[in-house]
């Protein structure tokens, strides 16, 4: 499915409030799409995936196809006592994209 960039996206959001649904503009980062929508997460390094904080747990609902993080995401996401191989992300390093509505984000708990 072709998307325009900036096409506004729906995506389902678990936090400590609670599920809630965000819209989201295809293309940008999922950490600037949470902030956005007033979304509590962690950004210390303010999205340079420097810092762990934005951790976030990309569940599938659907069969969209998943992006694959970097390895050295992968590293810094193992210093975590909360990672799930295969599941846990930085938001800062996800883009928002159609196969992301396919998709639960679910904040992570703090370290």
């Amino acid at each position: 499915m072709l998307v325009e960039q900036d096409a506004a996206l729906t995506l389902r959001v678990v936090d400590d409030d609670g599920e809630r649904t965000i819209e989201a503009q295809a293309g940008r980062s999922l950490l600037k799409s949470l902030q956005d929508a007033s979304v509590p997460v962690g950004s210390v390094c303010g999205g340079q995936m420097a810092c762990g904080t934005c951790h976030v747990f990309v569940e599938p609902i659907g069969g969209g196809a998943q992006q694959v993080p970097s390895r050295d995401e992968i590293t810094l996401l193992e210093y975590s006592r909360h990672y799930r191989p295969g599941v846990s992300r930085l938001a800062c390093q996800v883009e928002v994209t159609p196969a992301l509505c396919e998709r639960r984000i679910v904040i992570a708990p703090e370290d």
